[in-house]
């Protein structure tokens, strides 16, 4: 923590920006300043709040926690046994096909889910529709060099978004008798899980990867160089899930 505080120190967003902007402020609302910088003072003040609301963790945190609900559930909480279980599991990464950090959570959660429930895992994801080119086969594949029976894995690729992902997936989910899973990042599923509703499914989500922290009041409340990155996840879920909505693609 002493260190990230550091670094943030020698980074020159946002602390830096806040404190220019804290500047141009305090020089705008003094007396003896000429008047087209006067006018300007609640320009550069609402600057200064623009700049902390962007920066500083709180706001992020509390954006995502909104977003994920509750936390994650209690690693001790059972989940039933049933062979006829379909986990489908939505891909992240780039399109080299790589998976990213979102993507390896997602894979480590679908397998944990798994060993649980049983049945089998189909991993969603493009751009390509080989094992070779798809995000989807990549999962396929680590999953096989990881252990885990060839027989219990498929995968779909071709889709570029959430959306296209899901209808891919769509045929075999209708043409499975059974229980079906869906698995996705927490911050991201609210948006997944309502395209898939859209399309008929009837899954049980099953989120991972919760982006939601435990910060203490006063250091959640300071600047720091993560908050616009955690603050533009949480405001990508929230505008793709409006564009959605007016596109049709979800409830």
């Amino acid at each position: 923590m002493l260190m990230s505080g550091v670094l943030d120190l020698l980074l020159p967003l946002p602390l830096y920006l806040l404190l220019l902007l804290g500047l141009l402020a305090w020089t705008a609302w003094r007396a003896d300043v000429g008047a087209r910088a006067y006018r300007l003072r609640w320009v550069w003040s609402a600057g200064v709040l623009w700049a902390w609301l962007l920066s500083a963790p709180i706001t992020s945190n509390e954006l995502i926690r909104l977003i994920e609900g509750d936390g994650p559930p209690s690693a001790t909480m059972a989940l039933p046994h049933d062979e006829r279980s379909l986990i489908v599991v939505l891909a992240s990464g780039d399109l080299r096909p790589r998976l990213d950090a979102p993507g390896w959570e997602r894979l480590a959660g679908a397998a944990l889910l798994w060993h649980q429930t049983g049945g089998g895992l189909l991993f969603v994801g493009g751009p390509g529709k080989g094992d070779h080119d798809s995000l989807g086969g990549l999962m396929a594949q680590t999953s096989r060099s990881l252990g885990m029976p060839a027989d219990a894995l498929r995968f779909v690729g071709g889709g570029r978004t959430t959306y296209e992902d899901l209808v891919q997936a769509t045929p075999l989910v209708r043409a499975h008798n059974g229980p079906v899973w869906l698995v996705t990042s927490a911050l991201h599923m609210p948006r997944a899980q309502a395209t898939a509703r859209r399309l008929g499914w009837n899954a049980r989500p099953h989120p991972v990867d919760y982006q939601q922290l435990d910060l203490a009041l006063l250091p959640s409340c300071l600047p720091s160089n993560g908050g616009p990155a955690r603050l533009a996840e949480a405001l990508h879920e929230v505008i793709g899930r409006g564009v959605y909505r007016l596109r049709g693609w979800s409830h």
